[in-house]
């Protein structure tokens, strides 16, 4: 049985708000298949949402990577709840390798969509949503294509190294277990 979903991609090469509340959440209660790419972090409350069929529960400084190709759908929010994000059109998501930027990251991305980070790393990836929120939003201001492509890479390889460096604390972790038994 294949199931259709909504296609959704954004009007723009690059959008990003640093202010997503459940008003704009609210379009997403039903599934829908992203064509874009788009990456966000939870900075207040507490939120559940569906990711690829799977339920998650999103938290404060939650990181959420949202490819190309992913089934969404926004469940409930448990308490005010609000989101930075940075998205990228798929015209802009189709002309940079994904998979260059993600790299060994993808299979570890695709089974976690919803990373937790420390309040350091959040902040510098919020205040990086922030400056693309200034420049997307300007009317005064276009950003150039390469601009754009480049900010995503830029976020993708930044995911990329959040995740090995994960990995890299869990393999440390495990050896001192194993080492102390």
């Amino acid at each position: 049985m294949k199931m259709d979903f909504p296609q959704v991609d954004l009007p723009t090469e690059v959008l990003a708000w640093t202010n997503v509340t459940e008003d704009i959440l609210n379009i997403y209660k039903q599934s829908c298949r992203l064509q874009a790419c788009i990456v966000a972090i939870c900075t207040e409350g507490s939120m559940k949402a569906s990711i690829n069929l799977l339920d998650y529960e999103i938290h404060p400084n939650d990181l959420i990577t949202l490819l190309p190709g992913t089934i969404i759908q926004f469940r409930e929010r448990t308490e005010k709840v609000c989101l930075c994000f940075a998205g990228f059109s798929a015209h802009c998501a189709g002309r940079i390798n994904l998979m260059k930027n993600i790299g060994n990251a993808y299979p570890k991305l695709i089974e976690q969509p919803v990373v937790p980070l420390n309040e350091e790393v959040a902040s510098y990836l919020k205040d990086y949503f922030a400056l693309l929120s200034r420049a997307s939003c300007n009317e005064n201001f276009e950003m150039d294509s390469e601009l754009v492509e480049l900010s995503l890479q830029t976020i993708l390889t930044s995911i990329r190294y959040i995740i090995n460096f994960r990995a890299k604390i869990a393999v440390r972790t495990a050896k001192r277990k194993s080492a102390g038994n």
